[in-house]
């Protein structure tokens, strides 16, 4: 027979003749079947990746404006437990996935009553990630090009690494089973990016540990003051724009292009930092003047 999913009235009876009057409903649906899980069917096993099931009869209530059963619908993954279930339409159901460290395949099934679940037993795979907990540098041009040293675990020298900042990918290199080095891609404009490293296809780190900043290239517009004596340590006040605030471990001033102090990153347009004393060179007239250019390292 065909089902017919509409409200069916409720009542009980304690005689078997006369029957309560409450308007209460009752709603009878055809069986939910999952198909398949999208966009993929494998995650890390710290959990958290999000999961599509498409299939059918996954809103059998959308007709019925004031029945309300989200506290109702869950995702089941075997012994790892249930997951609220977010459903999208009749054909989509969205879940968030539990973490597992032992089990490396799940059935994934679901129920509209938090009573009768699904059968169709569709696996969702879990896979050991590499882990990072240190990048350097951490901050680079939105031009590219920055070698990043990638500190982690769970490197494997399988002839492939992947660099992904954000969603662009970049080039990468395995130095050892602790460390990995990866070469920053251009992107349009200043942002901040998790970076993610894989050396398997597609089984990325989780990038909550590694963020990566782009920033605009800086530029020197004029600095105070201009001169100093041969001892050093003028404290140099420099004015431009793109200085990365928040910083300053990073950032460099090169004399001549030889020379770096370290310099203090004062707001988005000023920096200050320390002028070299100047080395003595055999046979020098003590009263001579040296010219150095200043440029800045980010």
């Amino acid at each position: 027979s065909i089902i017919v999913q509409r409200k069916i009235p409720f009542s009980i009876s304690l005689n078997n003749q006369q029957n309560t009057q409450d308007d209460i409903p009752y709603v009878y649906y055809e069986n939910p079947t999952i198909y398949r899980i999208e966009p993929s069917n494998r995650g890390p096993d710290s959990g958290g990746t999000v999961i599509h099931l498409r299939g059918a009869n996954f809103n059998p209530f959308k007709e019925l404006q004031d029945l309300h059963l989200e506290n109702d619908t869950f995702c089941d993954f075997e012994s790892l437990g249930k997951r609220p279930a977010k459903i999208h339409s009749s054909t989509e159901i969205e879940c968030i996935t539990p973490p597992s460290y032992e089990k490396l395949k799940v059935p994934v099934e679901i129920t509209l009553n938090n009573q009768q679940w699904t059968d169709d037993n569709v696996p969702f795979y879990y896979y050991h990630p590499p882990y990072t907990y240190y990048i350097s540098p951490k901050i680079g041009p939105v031009s590219g090009g920055t070698v990043v040293q990638v500190m982690g675990g769970n490197f494997e020298d399988t002839g492939i690494v992947k660099c992904k900042f954000g969603d662009k990918l970049g080039k990468g290199k395995f130095i050892s089973k602790n460390e990995l080095e990866c070469i920053s891609p251009e992107v349009e404009k200043p942002c901040i990016v998790p970076l993610k490293v894989a050396t398997r296809d597609e089984e990325y780190s989780s990038g909550i540990n590694t963020q990566y900043t782009y920033y605009d290239t800086p530029e020197i517009h004029f600095i105070e003051p201009a001169c100093g004596p041969s001892t050093g340590y003028t404290q140099i006040s420099v004015f431009g724009k793109n200085f990365p605030v928040g910083y300053s471990n990073h950032v460099k001033c090169l004399f001549n292009g030889e020379i770096k102090t370290n310099a203090t990153v004062m707001s988005y347009n000023e920096l200050k930092c320390d002028s070299p004393s100047l080395p003595n060179k055999p046979g020098s007239e003590e009263q001579s003047i040296t010219f150095y250019n200043l440029t800045i390292l980010v």
